[in-house]
């Protein structure tokens, strides 16, 4: 993770890293510190510093919504695409306001109070992709490849 920010920081692409919910986590905390003025007016609330809210970003399993996901999709230079349940697509960044990433979208699917779990993210990988990743003929990097809301498919509020 440490090369993948000193990455985005250059402006340049990173090399591929599998990652887990903690350094994702950790990546869109770093990501939102670095661009504090951008993010902060849209985080801000009256319980917390900014700087602690990405801070307990990172360490815990709170919720992660979609300026955290706009702060991956920059921190990770991807494209993503969240499906949601109403069969409507949410694009990161926004393709009308850019940038736009080179490469295949990371995918999500976005779930509204499922399994009394709460709102949450899944990582969504085509039929095609499972097949090939078990034949070990697909990059780790292809999908983010665990849950952002809290790792395992359960979220915090």
């Amino acid at each position: 993770p440490a090369a993948t920010v000193a990455a985005w920081a250059a402006g340049r692409p990173a090399a591929p890293v599998q990652h887990t919910f903690k350094t994702l986590r950790k990546l869109a905390s770093q990501y939102l510190l670095a661009h504090e003025s951008y993010f902060k007016h849209f985080l801000l609330t009256d319980r917390e510093s900014y700087q602690d809210y990405c801070r307990r970003l990172e360490r815990t399993n709170m919720w992660g919504g979609q300026h955290e996901l706009l702060a991956l999709s920059h921190a990770l230079r991807r494209n993503i695409v969240v499906f949601r349940h109403d069969m409507s697509q949410q694009h990161f960044p926004d393709p009308e306001t850019g940038p736009v990433f080179e490469g295949p979208p990371l995918r999500l699917s976005y779930h509204m109070h499922e399994y009394s779990g709460g709102e949450h993210y899944n990582s969504v990988v085509s039929l095609q992709d499972k097949a090939r990743r078990r034949l070990g003929r697909i990059n780790s990097d292809e999908s983010l490849g665990s849950t952002f809301a809290a790792g395992a498919g359960a979220a915090g509020a």
